[in-house]
């Protein structure tokens, strides 16, 4: 081979590595280059993100602190009414009283009664319907009513006689009455309404007034006692259709002072 095609054949052999060179380092330099740029990107992004941070806790802080400022605001403004009353108080310990008083729980005097008196019942002089005596007499007269309802004390027709289970009846009411020495009560006779109506207020009459004897044997003071007959004006029940009714038949007893 001359020398000419030797120097051609290296250039050419030179070039060939040349280029090979460059292709293998190329990429690896546009790698980097790229790394780079990243990396800067990224450092950037941290800055601004850790800016962002330091300022949003910045501003959590400042509205942290802000709530604070409103709370005292909110207690200044809570806290002077209480002042305020407190000299009220202390001012004016007479209207202080009296809105205790006016809180107080109603007097027995507003309170609804327990029990009405049928207004068919008679009251004179000083005695009074049950609703205007106290709610402890009101609740002895209801004890007595359901008493006398489940063991009533009751008779044959035209009868006054009183037999074992009225005497038992009317023990009870004894002792009640001993119990309470402070009340008088009313023994009101009743009838049905067979018969003529005179007949019937005479016969009503005698059965209170035997029942009331029957009390004062037991030793209850005869002034206690009010006798009355009401014949068949206040019936409990409706009568049969030829007027009889047992259950109509009877004697009750009703406080009338206390």
């Amino acid at each position: 081979m001359g020398t000419e095609k030797k120097v051609i054949f290296l250039v050419l052999l030179l070039i060939v590595v040349i280029i090979s060179c460059v292709n293998i380092h190329t990429p690896l330099l546009l790698a980097k280059h790229t790394n780079g740029v990243e990396t800067t990107e990224e450092i950037t992004i941290n800055k601004e993100d850790k800016s962002q941070e330091a300022a949003s806790t910045e501003e959590v802080i400042v509205s942290q602190e802000e709530p604070s400022t409103a709370t005292q605001e909110v207690q200044v403004e809570v806290n002077e009414p209480e002042n305020k009353e407190v000299q009220v108080t202390q001012d004016n310990p007479e209207d202080t009283t009296e809105k205790v008083i006016n809180e107080k729980e109603p007097t027995e005097d507003q309170m609804e009664p327990l029990i009405k008196t049928d207004p068919r019942y008679i009251r004179e002089n000083d005695e009074k319907p049950i609703e205007q005596l106290s709610i402890v007499t009101q609740q002895i007269q209801i004890d007595i009513n359901n008493f006398i309802k489940d063991n009533p004390i009751v008779f044959k027709r035209a009868s006054y006689s009183l037999n074992e289970n009225s005497m038992k009846s009317i023990q009870m009411i004894a002792d009640i009455l001993k119990l309470n020495p402070n009340i008088k009560m009313e023994v009101a006779g009743h009838t049905d309404a067979a018969g003529k109506e005179k007949d019937n207020k005479e016969i009503s009459y005698e059965r209170a007034r035997r029942v009331k004897n029957a009390l004062v044997d037991l030793g209850i003071d005869e002034g206690r006692l009010i006798v009355r007959g009401y014949g068949e004006e206040i019936p409990l029940v409706k009568n049969s259709p030829n007027g009889y009714s047992m259950i109509n038949r009877r004697v009750e007893f009703n406080i009338v002072e206390e």
